[in-house]
């Protein structure tokens, strides 16, 4: 998969330096940057905002360690989760088409002053063999 232009020229979407002994020391599965990903809110409130469909783009990376799923979106954490947790049982992973993985959520998950859907996606290079792991840690 090509990594994004802003990846290419500026290192947006990189895994943080400060993450990659911890996600080493937890045995990194599976782990990619530089992605193209989106994120889509549906009826979505949250003090403050009211969605009721945005999308938004940006780059970002992902990695799934035998502990942790944990993804960035111009290295800001989007997702941190432990994949023995309630949270990670709970989101629904699935394949957009045969380039794009995917993820979502119901937002009060994380946030109990939250409510509505959030969708991630991110077009990885191998998301079958992402999606495998995700389900087999889930």
């Amino acid at each position: 998969m090509s990594k994004t232009l802003f990846y290419k020229l500026f290192g947006w979407g990189k895994i943080p330096e400060a993450m990659l002994p911890l996600l080493k020391e937890e045995g990194i599965v599976l782990g990619e940057e530089g992605l193209s990903g989106s994120v889509y809110f549906k009826n979505f409130r949250a003090p403050g905002k009211r969605y009721y469909r945005k999308v938004s783009w940006f780059t970002g990376s992902i990695v799934l360690t035998k502990i942790r799923l944990v993804a960035w979106s111009y290295s800001k954490p989007i997702i941190n989760v432990p994949v023995d947790s309630a949270p990670f049982n709970a989101l629904h992973f699935f394949l957009k088409d045969e380039k794009t993985l995917g993820f979502k959520f119901d937002s009060s998950l994380f946030n109990e002053q939250w409510s509505g859907d959030i969708e991630y996606r991110l077009k990885v290079s191998q998301p079958r063999l992402f999606l495998q792991h995700l389900e087999q840690l889930g």
